[in-house]
């Protein structure tokens, strides 16, 4: 499973988190950052698909999100 945190988190908690995780790796679970997969700024009609088509779980902290027409039509 692999979880995206996207620009609106602190990337100081998203590095803290994969630290943590990095070691439980029986768990299977990768913890990503939308800015460094994705590039600083990446359009949100890019990225959302891209993890959508890996099963990954996004976290965001954007509250216009649901403007996004991307994930409504996938």
């Amino acid at each position: 499973m692999r979880l995206y945190f996207d620009e609106n988190f602190s990337p100081s908690l998203i590095q803290g988190l994969k630290v943590i995780q990095d070691g439980r790796k029986s768990d299977d679970i990768d913890v990503c950052s939308v800015e460094g997969e994705f590039g600083r700024g990446a359009k949100d009609e890019e990225w959302i698909p891209a993890v959508a088509g890996k099963h990954g779980i996004i976290f965001t902290q954007d509250t216009n999100i649901h403007r996004t027409r991307a994930p409504i039509e996938s």
